[in-house]
């Protein structure tokens, strides 16, 4: 090996022509840039992104978390004692911490007290499906806190609206 080095060492140095010298540089930074592409669109190639499962089991719990999320949302029976109805309540909490003027804000507390009427009027129907007798319909508790949670939207928009 030091004799390698030895001769290499020994052999004439010449200069190459500047055009020679761009040309050699040009097609060694043309390679090197090749090489990082061809490492990047590997990380994002079938078997690259098999091996970044970190990144595949992120995407499928994120999707799965918002889509649920957009479900419970956007859904009339998602109502007070389902499983879901935290979720609805967040994120109806998160659009109201998010609206800036007091005017949006006003809109968003009449929306949610007749969202909140919907409600009860989908847990009364489902009473009624299940063939329980009437006077049992307005003893329920799912029902009367969820026309007072419309009451109290109702009256945080009026003091909105006050002020």
């Amino acid at each position: 090996m030091d004799n390698l080095e030895q001769k290499l060492s020994n052999l004439p140095k010449h200069r190459l022509r500047f055009k020679a010298d761009l040309k050699i540089k040009f097609i060694l930074y043309k390679m090197t840039i090749q090489k990082k592409i061809a490492s990047f669109s590997n990380t994002f190639s079938f078997h690259g992104f098999v091996a970044h499962r970190a990144w595949l089991v992120g995407l499928l719990v994120i999707s799965m978390i918002s889509s649920v999320s957009f479900y419970a949302y956007g859904s009339e029976q998602v109502t007070l004692g389902n499983t879901l109805y935290p979720i609805k309540k967040t994120v109806e909490n998160a659009k109201n911490i998010l609206t800036a003027s007091n005017v949006d804000k006003v809109s968003n507390f009449n929306e949610l007290s007749s969202r909140r009427l919907e409600e009860a009027l989908v847990i009364s129907n489902k009473e009624i499906k299940s063939n329980q007798k009437p006077e049992k319909i307005e003893n329920n508790v799912h029902i009367v806190e969820t026309i007072d949670k419309a009451m109290e939207n109702f009256d945080q928009s009026v003091k909105k609206v006050e002020k």
